[in-house]
């Protein structure tokens, strides 16, 4: 699976629990107090996106939908 989900990321390995916490963490600390109502998207840049010659071939690939 993480072999799979490291492929449509920017960020070429799947998230982990981890990750999520960190950014809990840093939201909780002193170090955010200046942060306010923003949304903080913690994805390794799967919603950025890939350019279009990274995305793997079955995206590329020109397929109508009908």
């Amino acid at each position: 699976l993480n072999d799979g989900l490291k492929m449509y990321q920017p960020v070429r390995r799947a998230g982990a629990p981890n990750d999520i916490a960190s950014c809990a963490l840093w939201l909780a600390s002193d170090e955010s107090t200046f942060v306010t109502g923003q949304s903080l998207v913690v994805d390794g840049g799967a919603t950025a996106g890939l350019q279009w010659a990274q995305q793997p071939e079955i995206f590329r690939v020109y397929a109508p939908m009908y």
